[in-house]
C-alpha cells in the first residue's frame, strides 16, 4: 500500500476509556461549564415555581418550608442542629410560647 493511502487514523488509541484520558484544564472547564448550565437551566425554573407559590399565601410557605426541611433536601443535612431549632419553634409556638433566641 502506499504511503499516501494509509489511514490517518492508525495511531489513534483503541480503547476510549473516558477515565484514562488526561484531558487538559480548558477541556475540564468547558465540561464543568456545559453541566453547571444544564442544572441552572433545570433548577431555576423549579426555584422560581417554589418561590412563586410560597408567595401565595401563609400556609403556601410553611407548606414550600417544610419540604425543604425534610432531611433528603438537605436543609436540615446542611446544619444538623437547624431542624432540632426549627420543630422546637414551632412546638412552642403551637403551645403559646414566646419564641427567644
Amino acid at each position: 500500500m502506499e504511503a499516501s493511502m494509509q489511514s490517518p487514523f492508525r495511531d489513534a488509541p483503541k480503547s476510549l476509556n473516558i477515565f484514562r484520558i488526561r484531558f487538559p484544564i480548558g477541556a475540564i472547564a468547558s465540561i464543568g461549564h456545559r453541566i453547571s448550565g444544564v442544572l441552572l437551566l433545570f433548577g431555576l425554573p423549579v426555584l422560581a415555581l417554589v418561590l412563586d407559590r410560597s408567595l401565595a399565601s401563609e400556609a403556601a410557605f410553611e407548606s414550600q418550608r417544610e419540604a425543604v426541611d425534610t432531611p433528603w433536601s438537605g436543609g436540615a443535612a446542611a446544619r444538623p442542629d437547624m431542624g432540632r431549632r426549627a420543630s422546637r419553634a414551632r412546638r412552642r409556638a403551637q403551645a403559646g410560647h414566646e419564641y427567644r433566641h
